[in-house]
């Protein structure tokens, strides 16, 4: 939900079911968000650690399946969160001129300070710089 009522450049509001789309099918209708961040940044989200939200796990933990995942700790979720991010990094150069602000939510109160510590701990990471 913080996807549609917060960032993304679409939204769902009381509008989305009196919509003709809505009658005939149940399924709440979207509208453009004239507020969208995506309007003036380019976000990257990660739900972490696996299996939260639309994440998953391959290959396939230790119960089998993509929710089994195995355990996961503060700083497990940080040293992936930063891999995560430097492989991004390599992928994408392009974006590594931009400023980057890493923000959360909720538990991200433990996540974003464990995850920042992880990028300074290698000074040769081009997240860090």
């Amino acid at each position: 939900m913080g996807l549609f009522n917060e960032l993304g450049p679409l939204l769902l509001n009381g509008d989305s079911i009196k919509t003709e789309a809505f009658n005939k099918t149940s399924i709440p209708s979207l509208f453009r968000n004239p507020h969208a961040w995506s309007k003036v940044a380019s976000l990257l989200i990660i739900n972490n650690p696996p299996p939260v939200g639309y994440s998953f796990c391959y290959p396939e933990g230790p119960k089998g399946g993509p929710a089994s995942c195995g355990t996961h700790n503060d700083s497990r979720t940080a040293f992936h969160s930063a891999t995560y991010l430097e492989n991004f990094a390599y992928a994408y150069p392009e974006f590594m001129t931009n400023d980057w602000y890493i923000t959360g939510e909720s538990y991200a109160g433990i996540y974003i300070p464990t995850l920042v510590q992880e990028i300074m701990k290698n000074p040769k990471s081009l997240v860090g710089r």
